[in-house]
């Protein structure tokens, strides 16, 4: 991020809201993106910086290919910035909304499906053109671009909620997303088709197990088919069967468990008031 030394040619400039911060959000030519706060601190977003920009009805966020410190301490570096409109000049929002979907790979949720979390701490869109984008309350927004698989858990044993493993193709990177409500189940399956979606019944499944998986099976289809079929005890032919009672498992389990308790305290109800499309 630098300061904005001279003045670009400013395309739209729009009030918004990031977090609880008020600023004002410019689209300059070039594909540059500045932000100036309410203390009239000003910097600019570098299109170099920029992997995608994401709209929906009320929201525009900015991924970046690697964290950055947008703004001085005691900000962390973030690999999203999240705008929210903030004024009643709704032509002025619209007009950004079209700026920031001319950038390059940018990606429209307007009117898609979207599925929210329970206390409305987070949000899933499923976007027309295939990526999977969480808005979360934290202010941060997440996108899967290439979805190989889901794997659904805690979808079993009377609970109300479930969760879902949001798995891309050819990475690592999961995506976790938790306290789902049950009458959401199916929109995986209409959105997606059945061949991606995987149902782990009852149990949950951390993170780092499925990490561990997928290095050894390669691709999570399988990954998923081996879980999905040994939750509903078939034979795989296959060693790698998940033992719950192993006590790496166990300790994965606890270790996720406890980051999950405390993102969910670190997120204030007055930040509950996501996906408001």
């Amino acid at each position: 991020m630098t300061t904005l030394a001279a003045a670009d040619d400013i395309l739209v400039s729009v009030p918004v809201r990031i977090g609880r911060r008020l600023a004002v959000l410019d689209i300059t030519t070039g594909f540059h993106v500045s932000v100036t706060l309410a203390n009239g601190h000003r910097t600019r977003v570098a299109p170099g910086s920029i992997e995608t920009v994401i709209a929906s009805n009320s929201m525009v966020a900015i991924c970046f290919h690697s964290p950055q410190q947008v703004f001085k301490l005691p900000m962390r570096a973030s690999r999203s910035l999240t705008f929210t409109f903030a004024a009643q000049d709704t032509c002025a929002w619209t007009t950004a909304l079209d700026r920031a979907l001319e950038f390059p790979h940018a990606i429209d949720v307007r009117g898609v499906p979207t599925i929210q979390t329970v206390c409305a701490r987070s949000c899933l869109q499923f976007a027309k053109s295939g990526e999977i984008v969480q808005w979360a309350a934290n202010n941060s927004c997440t996108v899967v671009k290439q979805v190989e698989a889901v794997l659904l858990q805690r979808t079993k044993g009377g609970m109300s909620t479930y969760d879902v493993h949001v798995l891309p193709l050819h990475s690592d990177d999961v995506l976790t997303v938790e306290m789902l409500p049950h009458k959401t189940m199916d929109a995986w399956e209409n959105q997606l088709g059945p061949p991606r979606v995987f149902d782990f019944g009852p149990d949950p499944i951390p993170a780092p197990v499925l990490k561990d998986m997928f290095h050894e099976l390669r691709t999570w289809s399988r990954v998923c088919t081996d879980l999905t079929d040994t939750a509903n005890g078939a034979d795989t032919g296959d060693d790698m069967v998940v033992d719950c009672s192993d006590s790496d498992y166990a300790a994965n389990l606890e270790n996720s468990e406890t980051e999950s308790s405390s993102a969910s305290e670190a997120i204030t109800s007055s930040e509950s008031d996501i996906c408001e499309d």
